[in-house]
């Protein structure tokens, strides 16, 4: 029998840590293992406590351990739920595998948090308020989601070169989606949406570039779990900057427990925006957005990495297939900087922790996943005959 959840404080409690050993992975998480057999009041309590899990295959040979947090548990499956939610309340105290959150990436804890702060100082009511806000996908949906449980209207504008997953995903959850010139990337999109303030009444921007609840919910949350789920022994932290929340955030709070632990930075090798070198476009979504967001605090990291787009798909796909961890192409580029770093002596022995920021899900219309989605498309049904041609073919028996 399930038992309902009684009413949590929003500011979470610190959790008991502890290691789960499988037979194919190690699962770093917190207590939130213990409600699994409950009912939730609603979405906004699925938000954050994401697990972390140790990579073994991609990382094989290698002298120090990695482990991912997979942020793509929470509701609308990406890290920036945690953001969207604080942003409309003060942030919760919710976050690695990041898809385990209500919208299935990091940008759950943002896009809550975001919208109850708002709300909190008395800016919006789901009433009076139309929400615009820029986007390149991952905070849209995580808003969107945070929008569809409070009442609000919502407008995301996001550059037309995004996943067409995500376009569908924001119309699933109730938002109208506007799309932006894919040269200019997220610059357009914030030009758009000064545009469309001007002229709607009740318009109000979150503005995750800008918004200082995005840097805390990370702080407060994300870095605060890592350093439980690790027991305090994280060796370096290693993070993409899409609009710095996450690494502002979690990379002052580990420096706070410990000033040895390495803070790095990844951003496109085609667009080193942090290096002082101009924006080009590149297939890593999600980070990269062209300019140097206004919450990124470039004292806090210790040097910024980068990793080329291929090379951040072929990972995300070796992720999928070797670990069984479905992530997006974000995902792949962290962990191929986690890798580099585990090569450094410096990091032998010790553990490099990353994160999976969104659901691989959303990436089958990309060069990520669009080869298996167009020979998905041309299959037919097949005789028995005919299966074990092609699966004596393949399996070679």
């Amino acid at each position: 029998m399930f038992s309902r959840l009684p009413q949590l404080p929003r500011a979470v409690s610190k959790a008991t840590s502890c290691i789960i050993t499988t037979r194919h992975q190690s699962l770093i998480c917190s207590d939130l293992c213990r409600y699994r057999d409950v009912i939730y009041n609603d979405a906004s309590e699925l938000v954050g406590k994401t697990p972390m899990v140790r990579l073994n295959k991609v990382t094989k040979g290698l002298p120090a351990e990695i482990a991912v947090k997979v942020e793509y548990f929470n509701p609308a499956c990406s890290i920036k739920d945690r953001i969207g939610w604080a942003m409309l309340e003060d942030a919760e105290k919710p976050v690695k595998v990041e898809y385990f959150n209500p919208a299935c990436s990091i940008k759950d804890r943002i896009g809550w948090a975001m919208l109850e702060d708002a709300e909190k100082r008395g800016k919006i009511s789901p009433e009076k308020t139309i929400l615009i806000e820029p986007t390149s996908g991952n905070l849209g949906i995580g808003l969107a989601f945070a929008c569809a449980v409070k009442g609000y209207k919502l407008v995301l504008v996001m550059p037309a070169s995004m996943s067409v997953e995500r376009r569908t995903i924001m119309k699933a959850f109730g938002a109208e989606v506007v799309l932006t010139d894919p040269l200019r990337a997220v610059k357009a999109s914030m030009e758009r949406v000064e545009e469309l303030k001007k002229a709607i009444p009740g318009a109000y921007v979150l503005d995750q570039y800008s918004n200082p609840v995005n840097t805390k919910v990370h702080y407060e949350t994300t870095g605060a779990e890592i350093w439980e789920q690790t027991q305090g022994k994280v060796g370096a932290f290693v993070f993409g900057v899409g609009s710095g929340g996450t690494l502002t955030g979690v990379g002052k709070y580990l420096k706070e427990k410990n000033p040895k632990v390495g803070i790095y930075a990844v951003e496109p090798a085609e667009s080193q925006v942090i290096h002082g070198k101009p924006h080009s476009p590149h297939k890593i979504q999600g980070m990269g957005v062209g300019f140097i967001p206004e919450i990124l605090e470039m004292n806090v990291f210790d040097e910024c990495l980068v990793v080329k787009s291929q090379d951040a798909i072929d990972m995300a796909k070796r992720i999928g297939r070797e670990e069984g961890l479905l992530a997006g192409i974000s995902g792949g580029a962290n962990v191929i900087a986690a890798i580099e770093l585990a090569k450094r002596p410096e990091y032998k022995g010790k553990l490099i922790v990353t994160g999976l920021a969104s659901f691989g899900e959303r990436y089958l219309s990309t060069d990520l996943y669009k080869n298996l989605k167009e020979e998905s498309d041309k299959m037919k049904e097949t005789t028995v005959e005919e299966d074990l041609a092609m699966l004596k073919k393949k399996f070679n028996f």
